[in-house]
């Protein structure tokens, strides 16, 4: 197996034009293919979501933050009737 790799790698060392244009080839077949190939992991989907980040000024306790959350969902549901308005707070904390 060895000097048979040995043999086909020198083949192929003495003819380096021709190994050069054909990894040129097979690099420019690859690309042409590209258009057909699927470049997304995962289908597109409308979840019908979507999500808000609010900011406090620092040093505002949990519960004033809190109060501007529902005054926001509140105006969602006023805007937006008969549409779920679940929330899901998530607190980060600024550095």
């Amino acid at each position: 197996m060895q000097t048979m790799y040995g043999r086909l790698l020198e083949r192929i060392l003495n003819r380096k034009v021709i190994a050069i244009l054909a990894v040129l080839a097979l690099g420019a077949g690859s690309a042409l293919l590209f258009p057909w190939i699927g470049t997304e992991l995962f289908p597109k989907v409308d979840s019908g979501q979507f999500s808000i980040q609010m900011r406090a000024p620092s040093g505002t306790r949990i519960e004033k933050t809190e109060s501007y959350v529902t005054q926001s969902r509140n105006g969602f549901a006023r805007k937006f009737p008969g549409r779920p308005s679940n929330a899901y707070l998530e607190h980060r904390r600024a550095l």
